[in-house]
């Protein structure tokens, strides 16, 4: 694990770590003279999907930037226990509880980033359907409400692309199909 400077507007640092399997994005901010540590881990859940499995808050006893690495990685073996256990149940269904001044999307970005690099999110081109799934499960996991932008913007493709490939999902049975309620759709 390594401390980056954060993109969050109220956290100094951010550590982004890929530990068998599963992503731990953790943010660090100074609330009234403590140093929080704000946890969020993803993985593979036992059905094949991504979930979000925890998400969590513990002040710090660090003063320093070495202490609070030093701190985490001590945490580190029983909160991949915990998300360990969140995944064998089928993690998080609920979206992401921001803590204040933390970016969602910024959030989502580090995720997907890393679960990319780790091949969960699918690397075969045949089963790019599988790939999207997971995407769109990752988004909905972190609350996302512009998943077409995001995951084109991801990806590097035009959002008609998208567009096309969660529909395909969708007939896949990989996601919930959209509805219209009242003129609204539901489920994008």
């Amino acid at each position: 694990m390594e401390l980056r400077q954060a993109s969050s507007p109220r956290a100094i640092y951010k550590i982004e770590s890929l530990e068998d399997g599963l992503v731990v994005v953790i943010e660090l901010e100074w609330v009234d003279e403590v140093l929080s540590s704000h946890w969020s881990v993803s993985g593979v859940v036992s059905n094949g999907r991504v979930s979000l499995l925890l998400q969590l808050r513990i002040g710090l006893s660090a003063t320093t930037e070495t202490e609070a690495l030093a701190e985490c990685e001590a945490k580190k073996t029983t909160i991949l226990t915990l998300a360990r256990d969140s995944a064998e149940a089928g993690g998080l269904r609920a979206p992401l509880v921001l803590m204040e001044g933390m970016d969602r999307f910024e959030l989502a970005k580090a995720h997907m980033s890393l679960l990319d690099r780790a091949f969960l999110l699918g690397q075969d081109r045949k089963a790019l359907n599988v790939r999207t799934a997971r995407q769109y499960e990752v988004c909905k996991a972190f609350g996302l409400t512009s998943v077409v932008q995001f995951l084109a913007a991801f990806e590097q493709v035009p959002i008609s692309t998208i567009t096309s490939r969660l529909a395909k999902s969708r007939d896949a049975g990989l996601i919930p199909k959209t509805r219209k309620v009242s003129g609204e759709t539901i489920g994008r």
